[in-house]
């Protein structure tokens, strides 16, 4: 996490193509109903409602953090191999909740195994589903994200033919059946807007790292 020689700008970033929004998720027999149901009894019971996920230091973890900040109750994250083994461990009530993107979720909401409290964008197949904005929560919880990007040092000519090539991608039919089946969200940005993404991203990415204890000084 500290010290890599690989960071965004060591590559030659292509085009941001899509997001993976990140749901709440908890058990469908969870006494949950209500992402603030979730966030009530937090409070009242300190230390109880766990959260699991992929290693810690991943995305789910730091939705955990900025969702325990934000409320001011402690979520303890239980961290596992990788998301397949927490989704396990929701399914079996050993913990209480999920964050985690939609595509590898969803099976189980449609199962009737899992239920979404929350969502950080609309989902196309869950209607129903409310975001953090709609249920009034304001906190800027991230999202995964879907990019392209290339080998340092390649041709102008080589960036805008592989920028091109993407941006007809996006618009094929078969794009946007697998961009609704995987709950995807268009997010279509290149060019200089896209350097200016990652420089904010890492930034952002950064500092939170720095706040969990990740990073070696």
């Amino acid at each position: 996490m500290s010290g890599s020689q690989y960071t965004w700008d060591k590559f030659t970033p292509i085009a941001f193509v899509a997001t993976a929004p990140t749901v709440i998720l908890v058990n469908a027999a969870s006494k949950y109903q209500t992402l603030q149901d979730l966030f009530d009894d937090a409070k009242a019971n300190p230390g109880k409602v766990v959260q699991g996920g992929g290693p810690y230091g991943g995305t789910s973890s730091i939705v955990g953090r900025v969702l325990q900040d934000s409320i001011g109750a402690e979520l303890p994250y239980t961290p596992f191999k990788g998301g397949g083994e927490a989704v396990t461990a929701l399914l079996g009530n050993h913990i209480q909740f999920l964050a985690e993107n939609p595509s590898e979720t969803l099976q189980y909401v449609t199962a009737g195994q899992m239920r979404i409290l929350a969502s950080t964008q609309k989902i196309v197949s869950q209607p129903d589903v409310k975001t953090f904005a709609e249920l009034g929560v304001t906190v800027d919880v991230p999202d995964s994200f879907l990019i392209v990007v290339a080998p340092p040092g390649i041709s102008d000519d080589a960036k805008a033919y592989y920028v091109d090539l993407l941006k007809k991608t996006t618009e094929t039919d078969d794009w946007k059946k697998y961009k609704d089946e995987a709950a995807l969200v268009d997010n279509w940005i290149a060019g200089d807007d896209l350097n200016a993404f990652f420089t904010k991203a890492a930034a952002l990415y950064l500092a939170m790292d720095e706040k969990m204890g990740l990073l070696k000084k």
